[in-house]
């Protein structure tokens, strides 16, 4: 019997995930040691998943009994009728979401520059919004080092602003940082 029986994905034909699939590079993952674009480590992955026998659902998941074992997942596209599968050991993978910092003028509506200046996302946003700009990414962990590091392909300059005296990247990522003329 295979260790996997499916593996659910909302809405999409790949699976989907922001750091993974936007990441430029991943240098902290095993086995890959001159680092791995996100999406090719997805599509690695995937390939293994299907060759131990797993199976990818594209559709939504509406719910978890826990009360049984095995635990009975509740799926389909109609949340009022759905389907049940049930399965061993359930991951939970909801995603990630960009921390928007309060700082006035950061956020929606008129008065706000979101999407109009201001950004979570250099490889969607970075080719239009830092053409030629000094831009500023704020964090000091491996996924501002990363959107750092992507930026330097379009701003004159970029400025990584962080509240410690030292980065929290892997120290392959935070070399990169700092060996980088233009950070």
């Amino acid at each position: 019997m295979s260790p996997f029986s499916s593996i659910f994905c909302p809405h999409t034909p790949i699976p989907t995930s922001t750091s993974s699939t936007s990441a430029h590079f991943s240098f902290s993952f095993p086995g890959f040691p001159g680092g791995i674009l996100g999406p090719d480590l997805i599509d690695k992955m995937t390939a293994q998943a299907t060759e131990a026998g797993a199976t990818f659902e594209y559709e939504e998941v509406h719910g978890i009994d826990t009360s049984t074992r095995p635990l009975r997942v509740a799926h389909g596209w109609d949340p009022e009728a759905p389907e049940w599968m049930t399965a061993d050991t359930v991951i939970i993978a909801t995603g990630a979401a960009a921390k928007r910092l309060d700082i006035p003028g950061t956020g929606d509506g008129p008065n706000g520059f979101w999407q109009r200046g201001v950004s979570a996302c250099a490889v969607c946003d970075g080719a239009i919004m830092a053409k030629d700009t000094q831009s500023f990414v704020i964090g000091g962990g491996d996924a501002a080092c990363e959107e750092a590091l992507y930026l330097t392909k379009f701003a004159s300059e970029v400025h990584l602003v962080v509240r410690r005296d030292a980065l929290r990247a892997s120290v392959v990522m935070a070399n990169r940082v700092k060996e980088h003329p233009k950070i």
